[in-house]
C-alpha cells in the first residue's frame, strides 16, 4: 500500500493524531454530558444539547474555534488544492460541502423548533447556542456560495478578495 518507508510512518503518525483528537472529542462530549446532569438539564435538554454539539463539530468548529479564522484557513487550503489540482477537480467538493451545510442548516432550524417548547435548565444556554449556529451556518451558505461564484472567474479573483478583505464574511468580521 505505501511506497516508501517515510510514507508508512506519516500515516502511521496520521492515525494516531486521528485516534488521539476521536478520544479527546469523545472524553469532550462525556464531560459535557456529566455538566448539564450535574446542572439539572432534563434528558430533553441534554439530547439537543448533544445534537447541538454535533452540528458545531460537523461545521468543523472544535476547542472555540473563530468563524472568521475558521473561513479563512478554509478559503487557503481551497486556494492550494484549486492551484495543485485545477479549479475542475476542486469544483465537486465545494459543490458538496454547500449541499452539506445546507443540509446542516436544516438540522439548525429543525432543532430550533424542537426547542421552542421545552423550559428548565440550560434551556436559555441552549435556545442562544442554536442562534448562534444558525448564524454561522448561513454565513457559511454565504461564504461557500461566494466561493464558488468567484472561482468560476479563476483562482487569483477569489485570492484577491481574501486578501484585500472583501469577502462577505470578512466584512462581518
Amino acid at each position: 500500500m505505501y511506497k516508501t518507508a517515510e510514507e508508512r510512518h506519516e500515516a502511521r503518525l496520521k492515525s494516531k493524531k486521528d485516534s488521539y483528537a476521536r478520544r479527546q472529542l469523545q472524553e469532550q462530549v462525556k464531560s459535557h454530558t456529566r455538566w448539564r446532569r450535574r446542572r439539572g438539564a432534563a434528558a430533553g435538554t441534554q439530547e439537543l444539547l448533544q445534537r447541538l454539539d454535533n452540528l458545531w463539530l460537523t461545521l468543523g468548529y472544535r476547542n472555540r474555534t473563530l468563524q472568521h479564522k475558521f473561513l479563512e484557513s478554509y478559503g487557503m487550503s481551497i486556494i492550494s488544492e484549486v492551484d495543485r489540482e485545477g479549479w475542475d477537480s476542486v469544483k465537486p467538493g465545494c459543490e458538496a460541502g454547500l449541499a452539506e451545510v445546507k443540509d446542516v442548516v436544516k438540522q439548525a432550524y429543525d432543532l430550533r423548533t424542537e426547542a421552542r417548547d421545552i423550559d428548565g435548565p440550560l434551556t436559555d444556554q441552549l435556545r442562544d447556542g442554536i442562534a448562534s449556529v444558525v448564524d454561522v451556518v448561513d454565513m457559511h451558505i454565504r461564504a461557500w456560495e461566494e466561493l464558488l461564484s468567484m472561482m468560476e472567474h479563476g483562482v487569483d479573483t477569489y485570492f484577491d478578495a481574501l486578501r484585500y478583505g472583501s469577502l462577505v464574511w470578512q466584512s462581518t468580521a
